[in-house]
């Protein structure tokens, strides 16, 4: 199995994992149409993140993040946080399926709940199983070949719709003063921007350099660039009330296109990236869960582990929430429990490593 991955795949990978299922939920929410200036803030800060999460794969090549927490914190207070991190993806990567299945019943494509919540995620995950099996090469080649494509669709996709738009559906800019501007910036560092820190839970190869600052740069400007680029347009389409009520804004957005009367049914383009971004994402958070177990009980191969593992996935997807209205208390639940996992607990591992990292030079 091949774990050997390019500078460019690599970048891919973290394009299509921080758009993901941000194409369909949009991006920092609280601050509604002020998401824009949210989003901006959140690129800026995440960037910064990502200068860390490179500077942890330099200075342990060949170690992914459950690693290097075993060889910072040693092997007792080191498995508290590879368990830590390790439910955190398995948690983040039931979200992620369930908010798919239950968009695909929301918008129609499937008219039963029990068939999205159950058969839909159980087809999404042995996907992800197989991609698994397949290697994080495979992953990366996949994530090359269609990153222009969904780029290139969602783009067509809005440059078809400037005639729904309206740039004073923008103003007033912060009428509601800066608190739901830095809580839509905390929004947006949770869920998607520094969801990069995947990367470095499942890569660990040591034949090739270690993940550079380039890589999680261009990852988080390129996709928060596309995010941002999207808010804008679906607030310029949907106006104010619309925009902030609105489950799926760009998918709303989408649909208004009627060019002529033969011209219909864009939203499709969104349903397709949303898919594809969906299955990176979750191939990658399965691989995580995967890697932490196996880094856990000190299992050589985390394989073979993967369609339990995938199902136990399924079965917490399927518990997360009842109804549509539970799911956006969900996504702030999760918000607190990205920047929890992903910013604090994440700058204790990596001031523990460069505590240890300053010893080791004395």
């Amino acid at each position: 199995m091949k774990e050997t991955i390019t500078d460019k795949q690599a970048v891919s990978i973290i394009f299509l994992c921080i758009l993901g299922s941000s194409i369909i939920l949009g991006v920092a929410r609280p601050a509604k149409v002020d998401a824009w200036i949210s989003i901006i803030l959140a690129i800026i800060i995440s960037l910064i993140i990502g200068l860390c999460h490179a500077r942890l794969s330099k200075k342990f090549h060949g170690k992914n993040l459950f690693e290097i927490c075993e060889i910072v914190f040693g092997k007792i207070f080191g498995k508290i946080f590879i368990s830590l991190f390790m439910l955190y993806a398995i948690l983040i990567n039931a979200l992620i399926i369930r908010d798919f299945g239950e968009f695909l019943y929301i918008t129609g494509v499937v008219s039963i709940r029990e068939i999205s919540q159950v058969f839909i995620m159980t087809i999404v995950i042995l996907l992800c199983i197989y991609m698994l099996k397949k290697g994080l090469s495979t992953l990366g080649r996949f994530c090359v070949f269609f990153v222009p494509i969904i780029v290139f669709m969602l783009t067509m996709g809005y440059i078809l719709s400037i005639n729904n738009m309206s740039p004073r559906n923008i103003l007033p800019i912060m009428y509601d003063g800066v608190k739901p501007v830095i809580n839509g910036a905390l929004s947006a560092i949770s869920f998607p921007f520094t969801e990069g820190l995947v990367l470095l839970m499942i890569y660990n190869s040591p034949k090739n350099k270690a993940l550079t600052s380039k890589i999680f740069t261009k990852g988080v400007l390129f996709s928060g660039l596309m995010l941002l680029s999207m808010t804008i347009f679906d607030i310029m389409i949907l106006g104010y009330s619309t925009f902030a009520s609105s489950y799926f804004p760009s998918y709303t957005s989408l649909r208004r296109i009627s060019i002529g009367n033969f011209f219909e049914r864009i939203e499709l383009i969104i349903i397709l990236s949303f898919i594809f971004g969906v299955f990176v994402k979750s191939s990658c958070y399965l691989i995580a869960s995967c890697k932490g177990i196996a880094c856990l009980f000190n299992m050589k191969d985390y394989t073979f582990i993967s369609t339990p593992v995938g199902f136990f996935v399924v079965s917490i997807a399927y518990l997360l929430y009842e109804n549509t209205k539970e799911l956006a208390e969900a996504a702030q639940l999760f918000t607190y429990l990205g920047i929890s996992f992903q910013v604090v607990l994440f700058f204790i591992v990596f001031i523990g490593a460069e505590i240890k990292i300053r010893k080791l030079k004395r």
